[in-house]
């Protein structure tokens, strides 16, 4: 060969050794420790040259060993393919190869001058972390790659990885070069199935033999790649080569699903009608290519006439088109129209056979049947073929080994939401499994498959043929990524996350789902964890990863517009507003149009309400319950019905509907509230609404600010908890849902009170005038006519506003609107010589919260002391009350008009005047307390 005209001229005097193995003398060409005679010959040959020699064990100069099944480090074999290069005498001893772990590693610093020069020839160029890894063994695809792109084919061999990808996405990435090697007759006695395995020295040596063999490649002046007509080959003359198309395998025909050809045969379509075109494979080819790939394809076979079998086929090059599934815009019978890298292309179906996953198929209905995937279209032989590679795609939830049965994330059989492994024998599957950090796929076998949540399954099967054979094939990917929407296409189908351009599913894209399946669309500057299937297109996006909880609030329902697409939520502010729904809005994790949403609705409000009892609804509202609902802009963007909220929690955590109950809600020095058996805590941080029984009364709705505000009385209330963790006590409890009476009415807290001084206006524009907290002057204050919840008598009734009469001591709560909702009569003054408070008592407490809390004795002036400043009540016992100046004294006259006085017009009796009966309001209840203000009543 021409480019080893100098490397035999130089190096005939040299016998280098590689790393850790002494200088010797070639003493000759057989080693004793070769037995195979292809080796044999390999190593005479390069030692002959100088590019590679034996072992001294005997410590006496000359090798007499080779070691022919030891490994060979990348920075031995990168010597030896510099040698075969012949520019071994003029490597600068003190290179520096830009790899930082080689340059560090003075051990090997004897490499450098040869891996310097092989990058420089483009024969390596190291891994993508910039380093070169000198001491691993070099793998058989490792050294294959080099010695093709050592002689000249590198361009040759990308050219064919491109073509075999977009077939292929998934195929390996060393394929192109064990192609292009193994038409070049570089693999020769030298073949592997294990091309990612580490080679052995003498597999090594019969490579780079075949490699010297190879005519170069050189760039003719039209610029295309042309062999080397000056160099000699060594190729045996019991070669032919038999040029043709594959128009059967024993798989599938051209133009039949069946054929009579054993596993190891062929046909071709070939002028010399060599046993009627039906060849033999060797074993070394069969084993390392899918007939698949051949069917209606363009060859050159090498045929041995002594062995009577093909050595090696060598595709040729065919002007063919291949289509994507996203990239189809039409299909009809006759057509197919799709936009490729921007250019708008259109196929012909007429007189096309089809080979669908691997078989030829007499009809496909390419609009129907097509899925995820890809279609090929070339000519061969005298017609049009295309080539269908059609995939269904799975996001496993659990696989099922004993029912063979693989549960999916989505549902695509209307229900049964699993795929079923088919037939007896799951072994007749080929099953591809590509690891998380791999690069490629290995097969496995059905009993060594493991599948995890989110793994992601391309399976796809051929039709049914004459024969009984059925190609099944199935593609498992595992690993999520993640990364920001930076843009999002006009068709939803294709957008761009980390600048990268991707598409979806077809089934993803068309999934619908139902209430336990969750999809995700898709926002600009938003973070997603995704899936991605075996062609590059996003599977799945997890669901609980994705969704933050800090974007999603919780609160109720009121009602809803199913013409506006408007609905009333009541916050957790404590204010109720009205959204629009979003065109398309996620309920329950699944993207769906409004009116199904609303069905949606509907239908958990009627399951929600089914556990309600008169108590806690008079009016239902169609749509009305507890939501977790996400807003985008002015817009409700997704939202989980009161069945998911037990779904869609911080992620770790399970949030459960444990459903209404009655009875106690627990104390309200712990603040809990039990269902079932189980007891929640309720804190600050748990969201507390209460609902009114007629839930379109928009005013009736609130906030309870306080939990213990909701569970300090009990009576007339239901409650639904929503809580973490439905199974533990002491669960946090996220939201309360408080029905019946509102608690906020029953006077806990700071209410006011008041004696009322004049009562204007009628039944739906009342008011009240009086003096509020003991002060001085007269406050107005409206009262609500919507609803007005009055305690008489110990009962508590919905009654009209009209009961409360000029002197009557009252308390009172008012709405967010400022008007009064609620009244407790205290002291009715209508009763006339009553010695008791409304509520039976001589004595009335109001401790709970701060600010306005008062207490109030009912009785008559025992004893007046001037002297100290202070008076006896006798009320349910003797209670002593401080005065000064500071007290308002009030006294009510015969019409009930309250007008203040001194002190000293309150009788002790003790002058003989009749004794006054008063109530006396105060801040404390203990005997000296300061009477802020005395009512003379009588």
């Amino acid at each position: 060969m021409k480019s080893f005209k100098r490397t035999i001229t130089m190096l005939l005097a040299i016998a280098m050794v590689l790393t850790n193995v002494s200088f010797v003398a070639f003493a000759g060409v057989s080693f004793s420790d070769i037995t195979d005679a292809n080796v044999d010959a390999a190593v005479g040959k390069l030692v002959a040259y100088g590019i590679i020699t034996g072992y001294d064990d005997n410590g006496d100069g000359v090798a007499e060993v080779f070691k022919p099944n030891n490994q060979i480090t990348r920075a031995e074999f990168a010597t030896i393919v510099t040698r075969m290069k012949g520019v071994a005498d003029s490597l600068p001893q003190d290179s520096i190869t830009g790899f930082a772990d080689l340059d560090k590693d003075d051990t090997r610093a004897w490499a450098r001058p040869y891996v310097k020069s092989a990058v420089e020839l483009g024969i390596i160029n190291g891994f993508p972390d910039g380093t070169f890894r000198a001491a691993d063994p070099v793998t058989y695809e490792q050294a294959v790659k080099m010695l093709v792109c050592a002689i000249g084919y590198g361009d040759a061999a990308r050219k064919t990885q491109d073509r075999l990808e977009k077939i292929n996405p998934t195929v390996s990435w060393s394929k192109g070069y064990i192609d292009t090697a193994n038409k070049q007759n570089m693999l020769k006695n030298a073949f592997t199935v294990n091309v990612d395995q580490p080679a052995l020295r003498g597999t090594v040596a019969i490579l780079t033999s075949n490699a010297m063999e190879v005519p170069p490649l050189v760039l003719d002046e039209d610029g295309n790649f042309t062999q080397d007509s000056s160099g000699t080959t060594q190729n045996e003359v019991n070669k032919v080569t038999i040029s043709g198309y594959i128009v059967e395998t024993y798989l599938t025909g051209l133009r039949t699903d069946s054929t009579n050809l054993e596993k190891d045969e062929i046909r071709i379509d070939a002028t010399d009608n060599k046993r009627d075109g039906r060849y033999t494979l060797s074993r070394n080819l069969r084993e390392s290519i899918d007939l698949e790939d051949y069917i209606g394809r363009k060859i050159v076979a090498y045929y041995d006439t002594v062995d009577h079998e093909i050595t090696s086929i060598d595709l040729k090059y065919t002007d063919s088109v291949i289509i994507s599934e996203e990239e189809i815009t039409s299909v009809t019978a006759d057509q197919l129209r799709a936009k490729v890298d921007g250019e708008v292309i259109s196929e012909s179906l007429i007189n096309t056979t089809f080979i669908v996953n691997g078989k030829y198929t007499p009809y496909y209905d390419l609009a129907n049947d097509f899925k995820n995937g890809t279609i090929e279209f070339f000519y061969s032989v005298d017609s049009r073929v295309a080539i269908v590679n059609s995939y269904d795609v799975f996001v496993v939830n659990s696989l099922d080994k004993t029912n063979k049965k693989i549960y999916l994330k989505y549902d695509l059989y209307n229900g049964n939401n699993y795929f079923l492994f088919p037939g007896t024998d799951s072994s007749k599957i080929q099953i591809y499994v590509k690891s998380e950090n791999g690069s490629s796929y290995n097969l496995t076998s059905y009993d060594s498959l493991r599948l995890s949540e989110y793994d992601v399954i391309n399976y796809r099967e051929s039709h049914m043929s004459t024969n009984g054979n059925v190609i099944r094939k199935m593609y498992v990917t595992k690993g999520r990524k993640t990364g920001e929407v930076t843009r999002i296409f006009s068709d939803q189908r294709k957008i761009e996350i980390d600048k990268n351009t991707l598409y979806l599913t077809n089934q993803y894209n068309n999934f619908a789902g139902n209430a336990s399946d969750k999809k995700v669309t898709f926002d600009t500057s938003t973070s997603y964890t995704y899936y991605l299937d075996y062609t590059g297109q996003i599977a799945a996006v997890d669901y609980d990863q994705t969704r933050s909880d800090s974007t999603w609030a919780y609160g109720y329902l009121m009602e809803a517009d199913e013409n506006t697409n408007e609905v009333r939520i009541m916050q957790a502010s404590g204010t109720h507003k009205v959204y629009r729904l979003r065109e398309n809005v996620e309920v329950d994790g699944v993207l769906m149009d409004t009116e199904r949403a609303f069905a949606k609705l509907e239908e958990a409000s009627k399951e929600i309400l089914a556990n309600k009892n008169s108590l806690t609804c008079t009016n239902p509202n169609l749509y009305a319950q507890p939501l977790q609902y996400s807003i985008r802009g002015t817009e409700i963007e997704g939202f989980d019905t009161h069945k998911q909220i037990a779904q869609i929690p911080t992620p770790g955590d399970e949030f459960t509907y444990d459903g209404a109950f009655d009875g106690t809600a627990g104390s309200t020095s712990t603040t809990k509230v039990t269902a079932s058996g189980v007891s929640y805590n309720v804190n600050n941080s748990t969201l507390v609404i209460f609902v009114p029984k007629d839930r379109n009364d928009e005013k009736a709705y609130a906030k309870i600010s306080s939990p213990s505000v909701a569970f300090a009385v009990t009576k007339n209330r239901m409650v639904e908890t929503f809580a973490i963790d439905t199974t533990k006590s002491g669960s946090p409890a996220r939201m309360v849902i408080v029905y019946g009476l509102n608690p906020t009415l029953n006077f806990i807290g700071s209410s006011p009170y008041m004696v009322v001084s004049e009562i204007h206006g009628g039944a739906f524009d009342r008011e009240y005038e009086g003096y509020v907290n003991g002060a001085k002057d007269i406050k107005t204050v409206a009262v609500s006519s919507n609803n007005f919840v009055t305690t008489i008598d110990g009962e508590t009734n919905l009654v009209a506003a009209d009961f409360v009469k000029k002197g009557d001591l009252i308390r009172y709560i008012i709405d967010n609107q400022g008007e009064i909702v609620a009244v407790k009569m205290l002291y009715d003054r209508s009763k006339g010589d009553t010695t008791k408070f409304e509520d039976g008592t001589n004595f009335v407490e109001a401790d709970e919260g701060s600010g306005n809390n008062f207490y109030a004795a009912l009785g008559v002036i025992e004893a007046k002391e001037d002297a100290d400043k202070r008076i006896r009540v006798l009320a349910d016992s003797e209670r002593s009350f401080k005065y000064s100046d500071s007290t308002r004294i009030y006294k009510f006259d015969a019409d009930g008009v309250l007008g203040e006085i001194s002190i000293e017009e309150v009788h002790d009796g003790s002058l003989g005047q009749e004794k006054s009966r008063v109530i006396v309001i105060s801040k404390s209840k203990v005997n000296d307390a300061a009477a802020t203000v005395i009512y003379v009543i009588k």
